[in-house]
């Protein structure tokens, strides 16, 4: 039985400032494949400002997914070096690294990796629940102001019965709800038309420079690609160029 006594703490959202990233040797092996053939991500040097709004651009299979993938700490690199400030993400432990990661990142994966059973409001609300907290009155806020922007409504139906676009705005909120420093987004505008995909580049970019947040997206968007401040091409696992 809960102690009524001891106040029940709440996950207030917390404003956490960016830091420059940095990838320095960055190298990723394809799966089950010798040190000595062609990785999956071979990155000399990369470095992405405080603040900042990327683009990662490249065809299917460049290693953008990839390139995400170890930004968040979801893939630790072989060799080289995550930095996320004065903190080398990539030299934390599993569980260090789960905690950096819920702390600092809002990730829009390309699967969408929604639950099903779940509705949309609580999918959204995902990011507040890691830590067993009570969700506070602005956090609720915050997370039907995303589904209204997106024309989700209240979000009360199940994630299991969205479209395939519904589940792609739903991971977009979910992206930003907590309002973290880094926002990763993979392909958040494939699925949707046109005009919802404007409307989710447009909140992306906006919520991005509203915070002063770091956006990296990868897209094949040449509309959302003008929102940039910034693109990197990824050729073969390597920055084949900047613009």
């Amino acid at each position: 039985m809960r102690d009524s006594s001891r106040p029940e703490r709440t996950h207030p959202i917390r404003t956490i400032s960016p830091r420059p990233l940095t990838l320095t040797a960055v190298r990723v092996p394809r799966d089950g494949r010798s040190a000595a053939a062609t990785p999956v991500l071979d990155i000399d040097g990369a470095a992405i400002a405080a603040g900042e709004i990327v683009g990662l651009l490249g065809t299917s299979g460049a290693g953008k997914t990839t390139l995400l993938d170890v930004i968040a700490g979801l893939t630790v690199p072989a060799s080289g070096t995550v930095r996320w400030g004065d903190e080398v993400v990539s030299a934390l432990g599993e569980t260090r690294r789960d905690l950096w990661r819920r702390a600092h990142v809002g990730f829009v994966f390309q699967n969408v990796q929604l639950i099903p059973e779940l509705s949309a409001r609580d999918n959204v609300l995902l990011p507040f629940r890691f830590g067993n907290w009570r969700i506070d009155g602005a956090a609720m806020q915050r997370g039907a102001t995303l589904l209204a922007a997106l024309g989700l409504g209240s979000g009360s139906q199940s994630a299991g019965r969205l479209s395939r676009g519904e589940a792609q705005r739903v991971a977009v909120a979910r992206a930003l709800v907590a309002q973290p420093p880094l926002v990763l987004a993979d392909e958040p505008t494939a699925s949707l038309d046109r005009d919802n995909a404007s409307l989710v580049g447009d909140l992306l970019l906006s919520d991005a420079r509203r915070r002063g947040a770091t956006l990296i997206v990868a897209t094949h968007d040449q509309d959302l690609v003008r929102g940039f401040d910034r693109t990197m091409q990824l050729v073969a696992g390597r920055i084949g160029g900047a613009s």
